[in-house]
């Protein structure tokens, strides 16, 4: 199954703004591949309800990792990129190929933390309650943050 299918449609619009070609018409383009995303939710709403908020990183193989704020079926916010070496895109792929498979119930969605792999479905994705994030994944996110980050979440009422 290919990656995009397994992404939230604002997060996958979201990568077609970060990685849209520019420059000549004659100039060769490489449509980079993605190896990792990252959705992080900010409230308790599902994933296709008007409103639902989430934070996305992306990593290409070309060293591009992009962030931004995906609101669903309204806005894509915030978009910044910056440029990993390929040390660090290394680094980051041998410590999201470790991580741990969650145990326990399901996290509750206004704390979920998605990790997909390229290559992997859907039965692979890897989810984290992002209170308690295994130290590898804050590693990846701190790599892959053009900026350090806080996330505000909505309390259940």
């Amino acid at each position: 199954m290919r990656l995009a299918k397994l992404v939230s449609p604002a997060l996958a619009f979201g990568l077609i703004i970060a990685n849209t070609p520019c420059g000549r018409a004659d100039e060769k383009t490489h449509q980079p591949k993605t190896l990792i995303l990252i959705g992080i939710s900010t409230d308790a709403k599902a994933d296709n309800e008007f409103g639902h908020t989430v934070y996305g990183y992306s990593l290409f193989d070309d060293g591009k990792a992009v962030s931004a704020r995906h609101v669903y079926n309204w806005a894509v916010q915030n978009i910044q990129s910056k440029k990993l070496n390929p040390e660090q895109v290394k680094e980051v792929m041998r410590l999201v190929k470790g991580l741990p498979k969650q145990k326990g119930g399901a996290v509750p969605r206004q704390f979920l933390v998605r990790v997909w792999f390229a290559g992997q479905d859907e039965a692979d994705r890897l989810e984290f309650d992002h209170r308690k994030l295994p130290a590898d994944l804050e590693r990846v996110l701190e790599l892959m943050r053009p900026r350090p980050q806080k996330y505000t979440v909505e309390e259940k009422k």
